[in-house]
This record gives structure tokens, C-alpha cells and sequence, in this order.
């Protein structure tokens, strides 16, 4: 069954009795909502207490899994789901009973608005510390067993606490192994040959090497923005990408290039890769991350005819990326 948004919206101008558990929430500020190609979300207080209300426009595919999915990790915003919680009237006169999804409301924006104001306001400092803080995000996320599936700028907010995802609708989770999904994540942000049947851990690698590279990018030279987006505060598409017939990302290989940046070259070589599953993307994230300890201890190594360093246990620590290199001498 399909809803619309003029349901919930008449349902929440009037809350008295249409809730099962949760009292009579208020939406703040009044009639405000954000909505979606499949839900309507509101910030709703009960009882004192400052939640999101999430209302299906169509029937959520497993929401009860990857609601308690976002129960077990600190990265994304706790929420729960709660069946036949509202009553809605429908089409024919009468009144309907569907459930909803209620959970933390995290106070910030989100990392597209952050983006675009440090973008306009040509701080450079703050999108280096917005690029930062995303790979750190970035590194946990994919030290996990499950995978969000819809990264992206918007999917995240800055908060006092650090960057935290929102919208779980898409999670994959090791219970939901073998499902076949419709929810591919953003065309702008996902990798062009997913499908239905994709459906692994690994769904937010392409996403997570495209977020680090344009962070990243922008904080070398921010009016890459103005000249380069395509809507929704996307810089590279992915089908060129993966072609590699792709204008910006031969400029950014270069502003990474004469920058030092070892690792950014690294992971923006990533969105080049004909499938998802990026295995050289953590390492590389790592780097960008921890930097290089130990230089002096560290041997130079090469791969694919590129030279890198690794560390006494094999391990890439400054990424294979170089014509030309030559063992570290007093940490250089």
C-alpha cells in the first residue's frame, strides 16, 4: 500500500489518540518535516523527549533488522521501529494503522550543508578538518561486518560528538545476507554497475572513495566546486570514473600529485576500479588517517609498477603510487 505525505502531515496537525505508545508527539518547529523518495521524517518531542519520527510512503523492506543494526553501533543514529503505532485515515473514510520508525534525533547539519558553506565562505581550514574527520568515519565504517548503503554528504551529520549516519533504510547486515534490494543508494554516490543482487559488506566502498576524494580535493582547492558540480554537491560521475574518461578526476590526480598526497592519489585511483569490492581502499584510508610512523623502519616495496614503503610485516603503509623512490634516510 502506498501513503502520501498529506496523510501524515493531517495525522500529526492533530496527534490526540492516533499513537499507540508514544503519547502526543509534537512536531518542532511546527508542520516542519524532510522528506524523501520513500518516508517523511519529523522532530517530534513527547513527554519531554526530542525524537525522529520516520512514516513510510511504501511499505520499509526489512527495517526491523536494520533497525537493530543501529542499535548495536555509536555511527549511526539509534532508532527502532514500532508496528501499527499510528493511525492515519485513508483514501476510502476510514482510518489505517502503520508503523513508523522513532529514534535519536541528532542536533547538527549535515556534511552537504557543511561542505557547501565552507565551500561559499572559501575556508579552506574547514574543509582540511571536514576531510579529516570523514576518513576517520570512514576507516571505523568499514571495520564493520555491515555496510550502510546509501552514503552519502546528506546521509551524515556534523554533530558536537563527531560525524554520525542517519537514514538506516538501506543497511546491510550479515542477517539480511542474500536479500535482493531495489535500494541501490544515490546515482551520484554509488558504483555504476551495482544491482539488485549486490548486496555485501562492501556496498559503501565505492561511496567512501568518492566522499574522501572530493573532501579532500576541495580542501587543496575549493572552487573546484563551482566548476565541476553537478547538483547535490557531486564533483565526479561515476560511469566516467570507472571509464576514465573523467576531466576532473585527471585534474585531482594532479592536485594530489604535487600536493605529496600519497594516499588521496591512492584512493581517488580506487574510483577507477570496474567493481565494488575495493581491497586496497582500508589500507590507504589508514594512511590518510594515522600518517607515517617510523619512517626509518619502513622498506620500499613495489606492486604493479609502482613503488610504495611497507612496514617489517608486509603491510603498505605509504601507498604504491610512485614512478621513482628511495629508501627513508633520517625520517625523509
Amino acid at each position: 500500500m502506498i501513503f502520501s505525505v498529506f496523510q501524515y502531515l493531517k495525522a500529526l496537525a492533530d496527534p490526540v489518540g492516533r499513537f499507540r505508545t508514544l503519547g502526543v508527539p509534537r512536531v518542532v518547529p511546527a508542520r516542519s518535516f524532510r522528506t524523501g523518495n520513500d518516508a517523511v521524517v519529523f522532530r517530534v518531542v513527547s513527554e519531554g523527549r526530542t525524537m525522529m519520527l520516520k512514516c513510510y510512503l511504501r511499505p520499509p523492506q526489512a527495517i526491523e533488522a536494520r533497525c537493530a543494526c543501529s542499535q548495536r553501533t555509536p555511527l549511526t543514529a539509534y532508532c527502532r521501529w514500532l508496528d501499527r503505532e499510528l493511525t492515519i485515515d485513508d483514501d476510502a473514510g476510514g482510518t489505517t494503522e502503520v508503523g513508523v520508525t522513532v529514534g535519536e534525533w541528532i542536533e547538527g547539519r549535515t556534511l552537504a550543508d557543511e561542505i557547501l558553506d565552507a565551500v561559499v565562505e572559501r575556508d579552506a581550514e574547514r574543509l582540511a578538518r571536514l576531510s579529516a574527520e570523514f576518513d576517520r568515519l570512514a576507516l571505523a565504517l568499514l571495520g564493520q561486518e555491515w555496510a550502510h548503503g546509501d552514503l552519502k554528504p546528506e546521509n551524515i551529520v556534523c554533530s558536537l560528538s563527531g560525524m554520525r549516519l542517519i537514514d538506516i533504510d538501506s543497511i546491510y547486515t550479515p542477517e539480511l545476507a542474500g536479500l535482493t534490494t531495489t535500494q541501490l543508494g544515490t546515482e551520484g554516490y554509488r558504483h555504476p554497475s551495482r544491482t539488485e543482487s549486490d548486496f555485501d559488506r562492501h556496498l559503501d566502498d565505492y561511496p567512501i572513495a568518492l566522499i574522501s576524494t572530493t573532501l579532500a580535493a576541495l580542501a587543496l582547492d575549493y572552487d573546484l566546486y563551482r566548476r565541476n558540480d553537478r547538483g547535490d554537491g557531486v564533483l565526479i560521475d561515476p560511469s566516467e570514473a570507472v571509464a576514465g574518461t573523467s576531466a576532473i578526476v585527471a585534474e585531482i590526480e594532479s592536485l594530489f600529485a604535487r600536493a605529496g598526497d600519497a594516499a588521496h592519489y591512492k584512493i581517488l585511483k580506487c574510483l577507477q576500479i570496474p567493481v565494488l569490492h575495493i581491497s586496497d581502499l582500508r589500507d590507504a584510508l589508514k594512511q590518510a588517517v594515522e600518517g607515517v610512523p617510523n619512517a626509518d623502519n619502513l622498506e620500499l616495496a613495489a606492486r604493479s609498477g609502482r613503488w610504495g614503503y611497507v612496514d617489517a610485516e608486509g603491510r603498505w603503509v605509504i601507498q604504491p603510487v610512485y614512478r621513482s623512490a628511495f629508501d627513508f634516510r633520517e625520517g625523509y
